[in-house]
């Protein structure tokens, strides 16, 4: 924008850029060495065009910008490719399962905000076993009016899909929601996972790839629309958030939440965290801070290896910051007994 006064020289030019934007996020392009990758895209954006920058990126990844199944492999709303769920949501005219209507337009009334809904229930998933990251992965997101969610509530999914799919053909699909009923079986649940990432990577590639080529239409503005948690209450992300608000009283600033914490060096999955706190509890004071509690489907090691302090119960975190507003505080006698790691705590 910069190189041409503040505007695209055209809707093919502006739609190339906006497949670097997309992919560079998705990729975490700036995510380590900063200035040094922005002053060779700037470079190359100078000398080359967008087309410097995308080779780029393309090189870093290997020499190819493709979305792969294993890519919606996440969890939780803090996983890389929950932003790209929801893009997809919006841009390609999603709908309602309870009233059919497309997602993309204005939702009006006091129950029409968007929510995110687990196609499984949590309970449903819960009850049959499934650990917290299986059933806060990306592929069980869906997003839904609020009406529509509160509707649906805990009702298990080859319950409530069959009746969506005969009233309103389609509306599955919109959602890349597997056709085939039988995955639609708690007993299945794994296979309906691995079917709509494929699914999800699939239209992924096909609206990013419509970009590059310039073969996407024009779309009218998207209104702003606010996605939030689902409703259904979970008595440990209330503790949680008693505690965080317990923090903010010795000037704990306000963590990531359900953060999915990936390793900076391979962009490996490390933990879906409770609670994150990338620069430290207090901005440039500490290391980062992880709150852990599965710490069975979680590489501690690892993040205790690259510098962060990771927890694994609330009350060893808040022992430590205890101790550590006594300790600015000049108490005699407050120490940290839990050293440098804390994973046993």
């Amino acid at each position: 924008l910069h190189l041409h006064g503040g505007s695209f020289p055209s809707m093919a030019e502006r739609d190339k850029a906006l497949f670097w934007y997309v992919h560079a996020g998705m990729w975490g392009r700036y995510s380590g060495s900063t200035e040094s990758k922005l002053a060779q895209d700037y470079e190359s954006l100078s000398t080359n065009g967008l087309d410097g920058i995308i080779d780029n990126l393309a090189r870093a990844r290997g020499g190819t910008l493709q979305v792969n199944p294993g890519d919606f492999t996440g969890f939780g709303m803090g996983a890389r490719f929950y932003p790209m769920l929801y893009l997809l949501t919006r841009v390609l005219g999603a709908k309602d399962f309870g009233t059919g209507l497309d997602l993309r337009a204005t939702l009006l009334g006091r129950l029409s905000s968007l929510q995110v809904h687990h196609t499984f229930p949590k309970k449903v998933l819960y009850d049959a076993g499934y650990s917290r990251g299986e059933v806060n992965a990306v592929a069980n997101f869906v997003f839904l009016t609020q009406d529509t969610n509160l509707a649906i509530g805990k009702t298990p999914p080859d319950e409530y899909l069959p009746p969506i799919a005969s009233a309103m053909p389609g509306v599955l699909e919109s959602q890349w929601i597997p056709a085939d009923p039988d995955l639609w079986s708690i007993s299945r649940y794994t296979d309906f996972l691995s079917a709509r990432r494929s699914l999800l990577a699939d239209s992924a590639n096909q609206f990013l790839d419509s970009l590059l080529d310039g073969s996407a239409s024009a779309a009218d503005p998207l209104p702003r629309a606010r996605a939030v948690v689902d409703i259904e209450p979970d008595p440990q992300a209330e503790q949680i958030s008693a505690l965080i608000c317990e923090l903010q009283q010795h000037a704990v600033v306000t963590p990531l939440r359900d953060h999915q914490v990936d390793d900076p060096q391979t962009g490996a999955r490390l933990a879906l965290a409770e609670a994150f706190w990338p620069e430290g509890l207090q901005p440039g004071r500490g290391e980062p801070v992880v709150l852990e509690l599965d710490p069975d489907d979680s590489d501690i090691e690892r993040m205790q290896a690259i510098g962060y302090r990771v927890f694994t119960s609330m009350q060893s975190l808040r022992a430590f910051v205890e101790r550590e507003a006594a300790l600015d505080a000049g108490v005699t006698g407050a120490t940290d007994e839990l050293g440098a790691t804390d994973s046993s705590a």
